[in-house]
């Protein structure tokens, strides 16, 4: 038995890169990397919007005969992080809940699904944050 927790993250990273675009044509692509890739001394560049993926949890249910099959339930915490303003960062989190709403059925995975919405710019100044987590499920993970 494998996780489906990186095949997801991979997955995310890829569809949201692919797909940026097709709706949004205010901005370039945003930068779009995984939280680990993030944690570098340096400048950040403040003139791009920012997506970070960061994996959460991955739940695991047992089904089949004897508990023979899984079934993988794996978080995705998605943060977007603008310095423009609060209208880009309207425009940053329709764009990705529609790349996401838009991609149910994902390949090697059951589906995908949008489970959270949460705004964050309140603790921030001149930085404007909302957060999305998204739900993959992955049927007998290698």
């Amino acid at each position: 038995m494998g996780t489906a927790m990186y095949d997801a993250l991979e997955d995310m990273q890829a569809l949201l890169k692919d797909k940026w675009g097709i709706t949004d044509t205010s901005g370039d692509v945003p930068n779009i990397d995984v939280v680990w890739e993030r944690k570098v001394v340096g400048l950040a560049d403040y003139t791009r919007d920012t997506i970070i993926l960061t994996p959460k949890k991955e739940n695991i249910d047992y089904f089949g005969l004897y508990g023979s099959d899984f079934l993988h339930h794996v978080d995705i915490q998605i943060d977007l992080w603008s310095y423009m303003n609060q209208d880009r960062l309207n425009n940053l989190v329709k764009e990705t809940a529609k790349i996401i709403k838009d991609n149910i059925r994902r390949a090697n995975f059951v589906d995908l699904l949008l489970t959270g919405s949460i705004s964050s710019s309140d603790s921030y100044r001149n930085i404007w944050k909302h957060v999305l987590t998204a739900r993959y499920r992955k049927v007998n993970p290698t």
